[in-house]
């Protein structure tokens, strides 16, 4: 890699972005870096890759404008997001697949605990009154 140009952008698989690169400079600003959630905002003079110096993992969705766009594999082991020319708001977000599920079981859980809660409170009033 060292001798790769830092504008220039490996893909594993050229035909995943579907898009033609420019190579027209770009202004990048991050405005939010957190673990589970990256917010950059980009200004292009044209199409290209925006490389973010993360793992390729899999869980991570992008979005460009609130769009979802896919993730490609950016210079064998980075995150690489196509952007269109112009000024664009990419997020890219983890989201486990079972995440989706987990506040339904949880509120569900929580259902169940308070109603045998309620069970065993209503059973002791019953036993207290029949031992009066």
């Amino acid at each position: 890699m060292a001798d790769v140009a830092p504008t220039t952008v490996l893909l594993t698989e050229p035909d995943a972005a579907d898009v033609a690169f420019a190579g027209a400079p770009a202004v990048v600003s991050v405005e939010q870096d957190d673990d589970d959630v990256q917010r950059v905002r980009v200004t292009a003079d044209g199409a290209g890759m925006l490389v973010v110096a993360d793992g390729f993992q899999d869980d991570w969705v992008a979005a460009v404008d609130g769009r979802e766009v896919p993730i490609i594999r950016a210079d064998h082991a980075m995150k690489g997001v196509p952007v269109p020319a112009g000024e664009h708001v990419v997020e890219l977000a983890y989201r486990p697949a079972g995440w989706g599920a987990g506040p339904w079981v949880a509120g569900a859980t929580a259902l169940a605990l308070a109603a045998a809660w309620v069970g065993l409170v209503r059973r002791d009033h019953r036993a207290r009154r029949r031992s009066l």
